[in-house]
């Protein structure tokens, strides 16, 4: 076999054929999924069961001509057509064979070893006598027998060779409105036996969307859940990740079991150490909203009952930047010092300490997420910090800060959460959080496009989602290149937010001083006057006697703005345009420009007609 072809195959992650026709298609692999067959000095070849395809040469160049790029398309397209033609022949006559063999079969014994291990009863399997193994019917949405998997008494599973699977699956109990969605047959008959409802096992990962397109085209109005194994243990959470997309293919509810032992991934192994009752309380949430009517459910009143409610008052986790069930966003250029501003938020919020301008009523859970920056350096960051406020006699309280770090993920990428996958590797960290810090917009929210409005709706919704679930959030967000315009991309951005506040290096900043920002409130919704106004921080070092820094704290300086203010109006009322009144002030022009506009006064960039 040619060089090029084996790393062709190999990195399309396709196995290599044992022996290539000289002529006409070469089939291997799993059911013959696997082709390849020659053209011109090269190869085509592909995988049937996903529809890809793929082409070799020497050189990696191309030499076919637009007609002999059609005519191999014919071919393959020809050659796929008769590869499907074969398989359901061949599922047909396995059905036919499955179906006689499983009418033959004893009921499954109450004692059989797997049955009695993940304490559930055998349902719809039946017993094989020679093999001593359970034997699990698979069947599509119009009852017929597909296929069967036999389960030995160490659990060991395989499928009938040529067997259909895709789109197959094994139901439990009778039918009801709403209808539950997993993997394996032990979860299955675990979720059945603590619920009650229909439940469908689909047999493995891969066939979750599969099965739940078959039962959403067959019961469009049913109340669906994908109950989802956690591969929490994993490098890739491979039972969220599917399940995940089944739920949102089929617009079901997902439910992901909260497992945090060693060796447990789905409801059986919760339902085996903690009992059903813990499985059905896990699930009893994702119940109630899949059985929401659709057409129903919302509270809607006229405004003589709204207004005559006695509401509670709005709460704060650290007043006025972050209320309760609240979405702020922090926000400055590279350098200013938000990520070092954000880990001190966290340290308060989880503490319940006063912090600068920011007021906390108590302790709160945060869930802390980077994106990019080095473990060492968070580490080395938030010891410093922590530090600081505990030199001014305070007890931090660091199990209620919950750190998900870019730096100590070895191999997997972090969640995007401009995917719903993301989102929901996001919730599952999130459950007991209180407010979730999110540091950075740019490095979390990858699939978006930073400019395009339409790219923030999901942006938008998982918000609000978070929101109604009682969690706070704090964004973290570059400023645009037009620092006057605010955070960087769409506008879209700061529609939904409660609190957007922006970190500008101060004017007499100097690069070996650390941090200085004056901090100003863009968006304050519900909060107005001295509690909202502008106020400049500097992030202080203390040191050791050799010089060393031990601690870092936060500390409010006076801020200039009031003299400023006097100075930046004479400018302005003498006819000045926002660039001279920098170059005579010293404050950069955006600054000025922000002033201005804030006090209802509009920046000049060219001078009068009449001044000269």
């Amino acid at each position: 076999m040619k060089n090029f072809l084996i790393e062709k195959l190999q990195t399309a992650g396709i196995e290599l054929p044992r022996d290539i026709k000289a002529d006409g298609f070469t089939r291997w692999g799993h059911n013959n999924k696997y082709w390849l067959t020659p053209v011109a000095d090269g190869y085509a070849f592909g995988d049937w069961s996903s529809g890809e395809k793929h082409f070799a040469f020497p050189n990696d160049v191309n030499l076919l001509s637009p007609a002999e790029q059609a005519e191999i398309n014919r071919k393959i397209a020809a050659e796929r057509a008769k590869y499907h033609a074969e398989q359901q022949e061949q599922q047909n006559k396995v059905a036919e064979t499955a179906a006689a063999q499983f009418a033959k079969m004893d009921d499954a014994p109450a004692e059989h070893p797997y049955l009695a291990r993940k304490q559930i009863t055998a349902n719809a399997a039946k017993y094989n006598p020679g093999t001593q193994s359970l034997v699990v019917p698979l069947y599509d949405t119009n009852g017929k027998l597909w296929s069967l998997q036999y389960i030995g008494p160490n659990g060991e599973k395989r499928f009938i060779p040529g067997g259909r699977k895709k789109g197959c699956f094994c139901p439990f109990g009778d039918e009801t409105d709403t209808i539950i969605i997993c993997e394996g047959f032990a979860t299955a008959a675990t979720i059945h036996a603590a619920t009650g409802l229909h439940t469908i096992a689909a047999m493995d990962a891969g066939n979750l969307s599969p099965v739940a397109q078959s039962i959403r085209s067959k019961y469009p109005t049913a109340k669906m859940i994908i109950a989802a194994d956690n591969d929490w243990e994993s490098e890739i959470n491979t039972g969220v990740n599917a399940a995940a997309v089944a739920a949102d293919t089929v617009c079901a509810t997902l439910c992901v079991p909260t497992i945090d032992t060693h060796g447990m991934s789905d409801f059986n192994d919760i339902a085996v150490s903690q009992g059903l009752a813990q499985v059905k309380q896990q699930l009893n949430a994702a119940i109630a909203v899949a059985m929401r009517p659709l057409n129903g459910g919302f509270r809607v009143i006229s405004a003589a009952e709204f207004l005559g409610q006695e509401l509670p008052p709005i709460e704060f986790l650290l007043y006025p930047l972050i209320p309760q069930n609240g979405l702020s966003l922090l926000y400055s250029e590279r350098g200013a010092g938000k990520t070092f501003m954000a880990m001190a938020i966290a340290i308060a919020a989880a503490s319940g300490f006063d912090f600068l301008n920011f007021k906390a009523e108590k302790p709160r859970r945060v869930l802390y997420i980077d994106g990019e920056m080095d473990a060492r350096e968070m580490q080395d960051r938030f010891n410093l910090l922590i530090a600081g406020f505990e030199s001014e006699g305070k007890e931090v309280i660091r199990d209620n800060i919950t750190l998900f770090l870019s730096g100590l993920q070895d191999n997997a990428t972090m969640p995007d959460l401009a995917t719903p996958i993301g989102q929901r590797q996001v919730e599952l960290y999130a459950k007991n959080a209180d407010l979730i810090i999110v540091d950075n917009i740019f490095s979390l929210y990858t699939a978006g496009r930073e400019n395009d409005a339409d790219s923030w709706v999901k942006y938008n919704e998982w918000s609000r989602k978070m929101r109604a679930m009682g969690k706070s959030i704090l964004w973290l967000h570059h400023t645009g290149k037009d620092k006057t315009r605010g955070p960087r991309g769409s506008s879209a951005i700061e529609a939904i937010l409660n609190t957007s506040i922006a970190l500008e290096v101060s004017s007499n900043h100097k690069a070996n001083d650390g941090a200085e920002v004056l901090a100003e409130y863009h968006k304050s919704r519900g909060v107005s006057g001295d509690d909202v106004r502008p106020f400049a921080a500097k992030l202080v070092s203390i040191r050791d006697n050799d010089g060393k820094i031990i601690a870092l704290k936060w500390a409010i300086m006076d801020t200039p703005q009031d003299a400023q203010r006097n100075e930046i109006t004479e400018l302005h009322a003498a006819g000045k345009t926002i660039a001279e009144i920098s170059e005579e002030t010293g404050i950069k022009k955006s600054t000025v420009h922000r002033r201005l506009k804030a006090w209802g006064l509009t920046g000049r960039t060219t001078a009068p007609a009449n001044q000269p």
